[in-house]
């Protein structure tokens, strides 16, 4: 593989992983917001404050692990994708 398709492949999978990032935090953003609503609303009645407040913080917490975890997974591929990358031999002039 010549240089200049090295480095378009590893840019490209630089843009993939950065994309894929991207899209996990405004997803878990939205997600978090949307969450929020339900639990307002029970938290107002008052004997139900504290369940209601114990069940959004393990909520939180599951997702918030659920998101690393994608984020997570997505380096350990692009960083696997850029070391094969690597690892591939040049052209050989002829």
């Amino acid at each position: 593989m010549d240089d200049t398709k090295r480095r378009k492949l590893k840019g490209l999978n630089d843009l993939v992983v950065d994309t894929v990032h991207a899209a996990v935090d405004e997803t878990e953003k939205v997600h978090n917001e949307i969450a929020r609503y339900p639990y307002a609303v029970l938290q107002r009645i008052t004997p139900l404050a504290a369940p209601v407040g114990i069940i959004e913080f393990v909520q939180q917490s599951v997702t918030g692990l659920v998101y690393r975890s994608i984020r997570v997974a997505t380096k350990v591929a692009g960083t696997a994708a850029s070391i094969t990358l690597a690892a591939v031999p040049g052209d050989k002039k002829r």
